[in-house]
């Protein structure tokens, strides 16, 4: 069965055209004028994707988000499209349980790689501690440094920097290090911390940080990919985890 990407938008021109490009990704586009109605068809069926507007007659986008949220349905992730990318907009997206954000008028192909990250990658939506971190950081710094759309720049510094730190502290360990589970926890909890203080004060990059971290362990390369894509699948529940968590907060991998 071909995956639900759900898209909202009482302007109907907008709506059909990126639901072509939804369905020119291999999706299933399912288009709604408005949140209520769009509210009622996931309570009957969740979608893989919810794409939604902001501004639209009766709910907002952000009261959607929270609908979902209270309702116990956050199993999918949530994209908001705004003609705005403030610090205000996304603090109060975050909050109400959005995970990612385009503005308006973003190219096909841009639309197009945050619907394959969410849809083709490990990750189903923000963890919890990396929403508070993000809301944290915009609310220190006000105003977003980059817009959303010229991201892509700082977070691929973002990601260099934390592979270099993260490999000379491999090679302090040896080169056995992160067979056992315990060991491959902490190395991600420390990728995790280290991603954390390179985009303390970049409320946007906080935001990418799964993006980051899968960059990562990808730039890391064998064995460590395949060492750590199984902890990554369940990455949701391994945040959680005390070994993880120590490790974020210790940046130690002993």
């Amino acid at each position: 069965m071909t995956a639900e990407v759900i898209l909202v938008d009482d302007e109907r021109l907008v709506a059909k055209l990126y639901g072509r490009a939804v369905e020119a990704a291999g999706y299933q586009a399912t288009l709604f004028g408005d949140a209520e109605s769009a509210f009622k068809h996931i309570t009957q069926r969740e979608p893989a994707l919810l794409v939604t507007d902001l501004n639209m007659p009766g709910l907002s986008g952000y009261a959607l988000a929270e609908r979902i949220m209270e309702r116990g349905l956050k199993h999918f992730p949530i994209i908001l499209m705004s003609a705005d990318d403030t610090a205000e907009l996304i603090k109060a997206g975050v909050a109400s349980g959005i995970d990612d954000f385009l503005v308006k008028g973003v190219s096909f192909d841009r639309f197009r790689a945050r619907l394959d990250h969410w849809m083709k990658g490990p990750f189903h939506g923000l963890p919890a501690h990396v929403r508070v971190a993000a809301r944290e950081s915009l609310a220190r710094s006000g105003t977003p440094e980059t817009p959303i759309s010229h991201l892509h720049g700082s977070l691929d510094r973002i990601t260099g920097r934390a592979a270099v730190t993260v490999e000379d502290l491999l090679d302090a360990v040896g080169g056995e290090y992160g067979r056992s589970a315990a060991e491959a926890l902490r190395l991600l909890g420390v990728i995790d911390g280290v991603l954390a203080l390179l985009a303390r004060s970049n409320g946007l990059a906080q935001l990418r940080r799964l993006e980051a971290m899968a960059g990562v362990v990808d730039r890391l390369g064998e064995p460590w990919q395949g060492r750590l894509r199984p902890y990554i699948d369940r990455f949701e529940t391994i945040a959680q985890d005390a070994t993880f968590r120590h490790a974020a907060q210790s940046l130690r991998l002993r």
